[in-house]
């Protein structure tokens, strides 16, 4: 599937004093948003919640009056901060997901996006592993008989916790973005990874873990920063023993990373 391109035809599940204006967007262009559309937090500004970059899910759009251009006055374009970016949206308890395949027996499992109007419970069928929440029920027919083919009640997740929260899977060789949590290097062969220096305040006490699921000699590369543990060129190359399981575990503080621990990895 693809971005929603009209009002997303989903039920929720509403509480009191759920919906919120957010006057904050990503936004350079125009850009046309739709009512029930998935919107995340991409360094805090507003935008469609995709997998396109690394966001913290918000919420849905809501609007009285139909699907919103934003900027709101018309213009062609506006700068990231602008009140005409300003967006109403709601915080359900519960919204119903496009999830393809999804059964009885996924109910509790993690569902991450793929696009703004569908999820996946793959989290290595994205690039980001962008988490939106978890499966609460399964959606049923109006006679209560049934189920509704590939839909399912999702419960939101609204802040990221700050552990066992996939933050991504590379099968692949590349730079890796820097968010909370758990990530998976799945590649057959050999992976070469990237990571720049945290930012300080920004990323402090973010914790990131690396794990292998491929018997490889994986490297993670942070010569371009100040090395692991700031020990610049002495220790700025992690590289895996070459068996599964193979991992590392660091913290972000003062604008480095440090090591909690090493799993036959060593650092050169």
């Amino acid at each position: 599937m693809a971005n929603a391109t009209a009002r997303v035809a989903r039920a929720v599940r509403s509480y009191r004093d759920e919906i919120l204006t957010h006057s904050y967007g990503t936004v350079s262009s125009k850009t046309q948003l739709y009512v029930n559309a998935m919107v995340g937090l991409n360094a805090g500004y507003l935008a469609k919640f995709d997998d396109t970059a690394a966001m913290t899910f918000f919420g849905l759009v809501n609007e009285d009056e139909g699907n919103p251009y934003v900027p709101t006055d018309g213009s062609a374009s506006a700068t990231a901060g602008s009140i005409l970016l300003g967006v109403d949206v709601r915080q359900p308890p519960a919204f119903e997901l496009y999830i393809a395949s999804v059964a009885i027996t996924d109910i509790g499992r993690r569902v991450y996006a793929l696009d703004d109007q569908t999820g996946t419970l793959d989290p290595s069928a994205t690039t980001y592993a962008n988490l939106v929440g978890v499966v609460k029920d399964l959606v049923f027919a109006a006679d209560g008989g049934s189920t509704v083919s590939n839909y399912a009640l999702v419960s939101p997740v609204y802040t990221l916790p700050r552990a066992g929260v996939i933050a991504g899977v590379y099968g692949a060789s590349g730079a890796v973005t820097i968010r909370n949590g758990i990530v998976f290097i799945t590649k057959a062969g050999v992976a070469a990874l990237t990571i720049a220096d945290p930012t300080s305040g920004t990323h402090d006490g973010l914790v990131m873990r690396f794990q292998s699921t491929t018997a490889q000699a994986h490297t993670l590369d942070n010569s371009a920063g100040s090395g692991f543990n700031a020990g610049g060129g002495a220790t700025d190359v992690g590289t895996w023993g070459g068996a599964k399981g193979d991992g590392m575990e660091i913290t972000a503080y003062g604008g480095k990373w440090y090591v909690n621990y090493l799993r036959n990895v060593t650092l050169g």
